[in-house]
């Protein structure tokens, strides 16, 4: 087990300063690991009743501390990018837990939805580049944590 973890119980008597500098940002990031889940439904567009964008992933905090995650900023590429929005999450996840499923919605405008949803009977959906940042709080501060997954294509629902 690494130092820092064993002796994270002892660090409300530590000042600030020394405290940055031992749980650094880039040690924070280490502590978290994401992907965009792996089931059928990660990365969606759905139709109906409003056409909209949701998107799946799951969170590990390897921290030994709870972590806090209360944002997600989402930008989808396809060339160039196409979709950018920012979802407020309130999660809380315990140290050493992987939480499944964190979700993120967007509406879609024509525009997105003619190039994310090709018009044809059997086009399937271009296959995007996907960069999202967590943004995170902890006991030992504040830090984002970008992201990024290459070629993954969203999954289109029919109308129900």
């Amino acid at each position: 087990m690494e130092i820092r973890k064993t002796f994270s119980p002892a660090l409300a008597f530590l000042p600030n300063v020394l405290r940055n500098k031992i749980y650094s940002v880039d040690w924070q990031k280490l502590q978290l690991q994401s992907c965009v889940s792996s089931h059928d439904e990660a990365l969606t567009i759905k139709t109906h009743p409003l056409p909209h964008f949701e998107m799946s992933i799951d969170v590990e905090n390897l921290c030994p501390r709870e972590l806090q995650i209360y944002g997600i900023n989402v930008e989808v590429w396809l060339g160039k990018p196409i979709l950018q929005f920012y979802s407020y999450i309130n999660e809380s996840i315990q140290a050493n837990e992987v939480r499944r499923g964190l979700r993120a919605y967007s509406f879609l405008n024509e525009y997105q939805v003619s190039l994310l949803n090709p018009p044809s009977k059997n086009g399937k959906a271009p296959q995007v580049t996907l960069t999202y940042t967590l943004s995170c709080r902890s006991f030992y501060g504040q830090f984002e944590k970008t992201i990024k997954s290459s070629w993954i294509a969203p999954q289109i629902l029919p109308k129900r």
